[in-house]
């Protein structure tokens, strides 16, 4: 970034040549004629001088996420008595839900990265996702429950409570919509974007493919294999 002092010195040098041009102006056509240039030359200079560093401000603030903290678990949906207190629940809309024991369990992949993970920690869950708009570029990250939203790509992210989170990207779509309903059980719905620009969709039916088809009212169970029970959206 261009140091504000040099950008102000542009500025008082561009009013010297102004004053020689007001100074000459019924003496010598010519000195009119330079010191007119040489103003417009300094304005011109400065004008680029701010340009640049709006340009790089706008960019450092694009790479600078805002913080929402951590979801509190709220008590809804308790799971019931004969599921292991061991085993955490993630539920992808209201028809699909993943079970694991995993301290850290894949559950959404493609080209090998995993996109969204859960796991648990002293008897509670977490979650890790990464949200992405068409251009690839980073609209929401979730680091174990840990919120950042990012302002030239996320639109209005909001905490209608502790336990929930909503983000719509720069269109006003839904992207993610998350609540922490319990300390072993998180909602999840969400719009996430491959890095081939296909799309895969979370709703209340199940997860929705990037070729049409739909995986929804069942129950995975990824306590057997956890680390093999990745959905996987190719190479």
């Amino acid at each position: 970034m261009i140091p504000g002092w040099t950008i102000a010195l542009a500025w008082f040098l561009a009013a010297i040549p102004v004053g020689l041009a007001l100074y000459y102006w019924d003496k010598s056509n010519a000195r009119v004629r330079w010191s007119i240039f040489a103003t417009v030359f300094l304005v011109v200079v400065a004008i680029t001088f701010h340009i640049h560093n709006d340009r790089i401000e706008k960019e450092a603030n694009a790479r600078k996420p805002i913080y929402f903290g951590y979801l509190d678990p709220s008590d809804e949906q308790l799971l019931d008595f004969h599921t292991p207190a061991s085993q955490v629940s993630l539920l992808l809309g209201k028809n699909l839900q993943v079970l694991t024991m995993s301290t850290s369990q894949k559950i959404l992949q493609a080209r090998g990265k995993s996109f969204l993970t859960i796991g648990s920690e002293n008897g509670k869950i977490w979650i890790s996702a990464t949200i992405t708009d068409s251009q690839n570029r980073i609209i929401v990250r979730i680091i174990k429950n840990e919120f950042q939203a990012f302002p030239e790509s996320a639109f209005n992210p909001t905490q209608p409570d502790s336990h929930s989170l909503l983000v719509r990207d720069s269109t006003g779509a839904e992207v993610l919509r998350l609540r922490f309903l319990n300390p072993r059980r998180i909602l999840i719905y969400g719009r996430f974007v491959l890095p081939d620009s296909r799309t895969v969709i979370i709703d209340d039916i199940g997860v929705h493919f990037p070729q049409g088809s739909v995986v929804g009212n069942l129950t995975l169970d990824m306590t057997a294999a956890p680390n093999a029970g990745v959905i996987d959206f190719g190479t």
